[in-house]
């Protein structure tokens, strides 16, 4: 069964926009309780000092775990293993041709953008 061009544009804009809004409500989830972090321990008697190192290790740990994920997918091409941020810029651009790329990561980001200020605008 073999597909024209336009059967082929119209599933990959559906791809885009599918994977756009999971990715939407993800960051909202992730973003929204990333942002209560701080009141949280707060509310545990933690100081504001103690919330800041807490933090700043997770930030810490989160890009250094990032970057050895990256490493070893990359060594072993199981792509799986790599974050969603950057797993979902891959797929997005083996699915579209490069005509649309622009046109795909632009609605990647705008619905990237709308969910963390949804998120912290929120909570």
């Amino acid at each position: 069964m073999s597909r024209n061009k336009g059967d082929i544009a119209k599933t990959a804009f559906g791809f885009v926009l599918i994977i756009g809004i999971v990715n939407l409500f993800a960051d909202m989830t992730y973003e929204g309780a990333r942002s209560i972090t701080g009141p949280f321990l707060g509310s545990l008697g933690a100081s504001a000092t103690v919330v800041g190192v807490v933090a700043g290790t997770g930030e810490l740990l989160r890009y250094s775990l990032r970057s050895v994920a990256g490493y070893f997918a990359d060594k072993t091409q199981r792509y799986w293993l790599s974050a969603q941020n950057s797993l979902l810029k891959a797929l997005l651009t083996e699915v579209l041709s490069a005509a649309k790329r622009s046109t795909g990561f632009g609605l990647f980001y705008t619905g990237y953008g709308i969910a963390w200020f949804l998120s912290s605008y929120s909570s």
